[in-house]
């Protein structure tokens, strides 16, 4: 990958983080994510929170999509990298949920709703979001997504590690377990697969790259604040299916970026200088992006809790300046200390790699390429 485009990929998950997490800060009404009455300073960035996550969808798929194809891996491998990178950060944010929940449970009690294990239990296991379940776990509602992006890993390689049938009836029997909403959703996952492979083949006009840069930012915001034709229709007479998702709106919205990002990579030689000069700190922060993401709903909800002043114009600045360097410290030790994880998989898969070892020559323990890089974000 151009050293531009990744810095470029690092500021897109960095600000995509950030925006689910000040929008988040700015439902000041909403008493199931902070203290009722909070300032509304970030309101603007609250409608795009939704989006946001899109992008994390269409960047996940993008992302894996080159890690896959830089060298040779197993499918062992491959399941070590994808979970050493979901529970470096989903099981310490499940556990850092539970703890913050039940003190700001006992501080202010109307701010959460009551306990209930079982939704962490699924939560672990990524099971909460199967067909139409959407159960939470405590505090924390940006963890829905992983429920979604732990299934699209597992599609993702059994694609690149099975042959034939046994890919088609793995394929269709995983998507039967996920039901309709993960299913759908994972076509905005695969384009960022697609998106890619499209980068890898196409060589576009400087030109036509920057138009392509600059449209998708338009069509972005024209989406976000306008309906888009069809929706309402589908809508109507989808509701049994989506539920509360709009696949059509979203799915402009992963085009939007998706055409962003075609035209970012053909002006990667103009974005070099300026990127590499912030890169030390661009590569620092948005090494922090899952644990930002997996952790500040339960940690600005128990700020929330246990501030004594009453709300007010700074009540959301307030969050921000208390909770975001708390977020920074705690990845130094989640998603910057992966390599005990990697570890533990790799212990785990060891036993399925010495018998793939001594399958017969022809079996489907075919060699692929690809290692995530270290710096992956899931979900966001």
């Amino acid at each position: 990958m151009k050293p531009a485009l990744s810095l470029y990929l690092d500021a897109v998950r960095f600000t995509a983080a950030m925006v689910v997490y000040l929008g988040h800060l700015a439902l000041a009404s909403e008493p199931s994510f902070v203290r009722p009455g909070f300032s509304a300073t970030f309101s603007g960035l609250s409608a795009c929170i939704d989006e946001a996550v899109i992008i994390f969808f269409v960047l996940s798929g993008f992302v894996i999509a080159h890690a896959t194809a830089a060298r040779p891996t197993t499918p062992e491998a491959y399941a070590t990298a994808r979970l050493a990178r979901l529970y470096s950060v989903a099981l310490p944010a499940l556990l850092a949920t539970l703890v913050l929940d039940m003190l700001g449970r006992a501080i202010a009690p109307a701010f959460y709703p009551p306990f209930a294990p079982q939704p962490f239990l699924g939560a672990l296991l990524f099971l909460n979001q199967l067909w139409y379940i959407d159960a939470g776990a405590g505090s924390n509602g940006p963890y829905w997504s992983l429920n979604f992006e732990f299934w699209y890993y597992v599609l993702f390689g059994m694609i690149l590690f099975l042959r034939g049938w046994q890919r088609v009836a793995a394929v269709l029997a995983t998507l039967l377990v996920c039901g309709p909403q993960i299913a759908l959703y994972s076509l905005l996952w695969f384009a960022g697969v697609g998106l890619h492979g499209l980068t890898q083949r196409l060589r576009l006009s400087q030109g036509l790259g920057l138009g392509l840069f600059l449209l998708g930012p338009v069509i972005f915001f024209l989406a976000v604040n306008h309906p888009v034709p069809g929706e309402a229709f589908m809508l109507d007479r989808l509701a049994w299916l989506l539920r509360d998702s709009n696949i059509l709106h979203d799915s402009v919205i992963a085009l939007a970026f998706g055409m962003h990002l075609l035209g970012c990579h053909s002006l990667a030689a103009w974005l070099e200088a300026p990127l590499s000069a912030i890169a030390r700190p661009l590569r620092w922060l948005a090494g922090s992006t899952f644990t930002i993401y997996l952790f500040h709903m339960p940690l600005s909800r128990f700020l929330a809790a246990v501030l004594p002043t009453p709300p007010g114009p700074w009540s959301g600045p307030l969050l921000l300046a208390l909770g975001f360097p708390l977020l920074l410290a705690i990845a130094a030790v989640t998603e910057w200390r992966k390599q005990p994880w990697v570890r533990l998989f790799t212990a785990t898969f060891a036993p399925f790699h010495r018998l793939a070892q001594a399958a017969p020559v022809g079996g489907t323990n075919h060699l692929r390429p690809g290692q995530p890089p270290p710096g992956h974000a899931a979900t966001g």
